[in-house]
Formats: structure tokens, C-alpha cells, sequence
């Protein structure tokens, strides 16, 4: 299955359980917050609630909001 197959199944999935959802694909490069994000998650093995902005996107949020 193609990457744009596997998108476009999961998608449809989603959307079919969430109507309200939206699902868009964006590259890395523009969402450096939400990879850095998942890539800092994958580390964890329990769940965590962050009530700050998370070390390992401060510096993204910052340039960003600059």
C-alpha cells in the first residue's frame, strides 16, 4: 500500500467515527512543533500532561510566535 493509499484509508476511518474532524497532511518541515513533539513522545512509555510548554518545542514556539 502507498503512503497516499495508507493516508487516505486512516482518513476515512477517522472520519466516518469523528464527522466534526478534519485530517490534512503537512509537511514536517511546516509543523516542526508537532515533530519534535512526537518524536520527544516516543520515549515515554507511560502517559504525561504537560502543563508548560514542553524544553523540547520552547525554542520552536518561540521562533514561531516571533
Amino acid at each position: 500500500m502507498r503512503l497516499d493509499q495508507f493516508f487516505d484509508f486512516v482518513s476515512s476511518l477517522i472520519l466516518h467515527k469523528f464527522p466534526n474532524f478534519s485530517v490534512k497532511f503537512v509537511r514536517r518541515q511546516a509543523n516542526a512543533a508537532a515533530h519534535a513533539l512526537a518524536k520527544a513522545a516516543a520515549n515515554n512509555v507511560s502517559p504525561y500532561f504537560y502543563h508548560t510548554i514542553p524544553h523540547c518545542i520552547s525554542y520552536i514556539s518561540m521562533n514561531e510566535s516571533a
